[in-house]
């Protein structure tokens, strides 16, 4: 692993508590539609930033794709 055994199984299982974190928070509706796009801002993938210099990533990783589907999925 990059950052060694240990580290590595450390950010592994942080990665996961924060992926099964966010998905409660936006399934049981406890963020406000404004902070669901307040998240999405922050994660650069947010289809409705009235910011015209915001461009998307070129490169947008699955767990945040996920994020904007399980939003617009609420939707």
């Amino acid at each position: 692993m990059y950052f060694g055994a240990v580290l590595g199984n450390l950010y592994s299982e942080f990665s996961q508590a924060l992926t099964r974190y966010t998905h409660n928070l936006l399934a049981r509706n406890i963020l406000s539609e404004n902070l669901q796009g307040t998240l999405l801002n922050h994660l650069g993938v947010s289809p409705w930033s009235q910011d015209t210099s915001n461009t998307w990533p070129l490169q947008v990783y699955p767990r945040t794709l996920a994020v904007l589907a399980q939003v617009i999925i609420m939707l």
